[in-house]
């Protein structure tokens, strides 16, 4: 971290020759994965690089990282623009367990008592993470992909999840999922992707009003913009669906907060207001709590053309 200090803004010089190394090592794991020798296009652990063991951040159970392929990867989006390098990846934990259904989709199966305790970890995680980087008066932005991710890139196009010598908080790794049968609510961590959500809730019978049109999309990410689908025209967006959520504010205090019909103070609703549609400018959104909906066992789906905007909307 000294050796960080003392050049800032010089990231991605100090590091390149790392990056140069792991692009041969890029191109054959994702060879591997398409032939299909790895089952996936997550690097494998015993190939990834080795987290650092001179940075610690108290009360922060992942991993941090400073090597050159890390720190490229964490300089990259879908719109490939812009490439800030920063000065520090700090990844979340993997804390959950899955199985998987008859089609190989992902099936969540970590018991309620343990997701409880998961949910209260990767929350004091983040807060950690913001307060070692108003100590180190460093900038903080969260990343929802997991940069061992061969394939797949931060979805923002204009290097949101970016930040020049700051600090990257990974959450790919939250995908903590938990459901109240007494109040019919459902909470997920900000990692998870709606999938493996709309995965989770149908083997409950169960859904959320509106979800997003793309769902490979993480939750956090999705609500910091707006979370629409096809059926916002006239449904709405799932901002609008959100009966409370914990925050992470930019001095590391975790809120829980919600809409006022709720009964939350007046200094949460504004923060509850503030984050949803916010693109993490007002505080890192951690977990977020849904009421359910039974659905029907089949759907009959039409696709209509209309010519006329003011006719379609009605």
């Amino acid at each position: 971290w000294d050796k960080i200090e003392a050049v800032p803004g010089k990231i991605k010089r100090l590091f390149l020759a790392d990056v140069n190394g792991f692009e041969e090592k890029l191109d054959k794991w994702l060879r591997s994965a398409i032939e299909g020798e790895f089952p996936t296009h997550v690097v494998p652990k015993a190939e990834r690089p080795k987290p650092a063991t001179n940075v610690t951040i108290k009360a922060f159970s992942g991993d941090i990282y400073l090597d050159g392929y890390s720190l490229y990867r964490a300089a990259d989006d879908f719109g490939h623009s812009l490439h800030e390098f920063p000065a520090l990846v700090a990844r979340l934990p993997e804390l959950e367990t899955f199985t998987k259904d008859k089609a190989g989709h992902p099936l969540y199966n970590t018991p309620a008592d343990k997701a409880a305790e998961h949910f209260s970890e990767q929350t004091t995680n983040i807060a950690s993470c913001v307060k070692f980087a108003m100590e180190k008066k460093r900038k903080v932005v969260v990343r929802g992909t997991d940069i061992f991710d061969t394939v797949k890139t931060a979805h923002s196009c204009w290097g949101q999840a970016q930040k020049q010598d700051g600090i990257v908080i990974e959450v790919s790794q939250f995908k903590t999922m938990m459901f109240n049968e007494d109040k019919s609510e459902f909470t997920t961590g900000c990692g998870n992707v709606w999938f493996d959500v709309c995965t989770y809730l149908k083997s409950h019978k169960l859904k959320i009003p509106i979800t997003t049109a793309n769902l490979f999309l993480t939750v956090g990410g999705t609500l910091s913009v707006l979370c629409a689908e096809y059926t916002s025209s006239t449904q709405g967006a799932a901002v609008g669906q959100i009966k409370r959520m914990t925050v992470v504010t930019g001095d590391g205090e975790i809120v829980v907060c919600g809409p006022i019909e709720q009964g939350f103070a007046e200094r949460d609703v504004d923060l509850y207001n503030a984050v949803r549609c916010g693109l993490g400018e007002y505080g890192i959104l951690v977990s977020v709590t849904f009421d359910t909906q039974t659905f029907l066992p089949a759907v009959r789906y039409f696709d209509l053309a209309y010519l006329d905007l003011d006719q379609a909307l009605q």
